[in-house]
């Protein structure tokens, strides 16, 4: 899961604030997701397309607001943060 993130800045930027707002136990909307990314590594478009694609991977999961579902929230899925986890153990973070 880890390299796919790697494949691009967008999606490498993308799983650290995805990543640290989960430890953080901070929700995170998408629309603030995207805000966080610089806007001169890419355009909204491929940022939105970056999320839906690691969601349909089940890499992340959207959770949506019970009392406004158009509000979405995004978090890492359980698998992608014990990789994460396995990851961060190599550098010894």
């Amino acid at each position: 899961m880890i390299s796919y993130f790697q494949s691009d800045i967008t999606k490498y930027k993308l799983l650290i604030i995805v990543v640290k707002n989960y430890f953080e136990d901070n929700l995170i909307t998408i629309e603030d997701t995207v805000n966080l990314l610089p806007q001169k590594i890419s355009s909204r478009a491929h940022k939105l397309n970056c999320i839906t694609d690691a969601t349909i991977r089940n890499y992340f999961t959207k959770e949506i607001k019970a009392s406004d579902q158009r509000i979405k929230y995004l978090k890492p899925s359980n698998e992608l943060i014990e990789e994460f986890k396995e990851y961060c153990a190599i550098f010894d973070l």
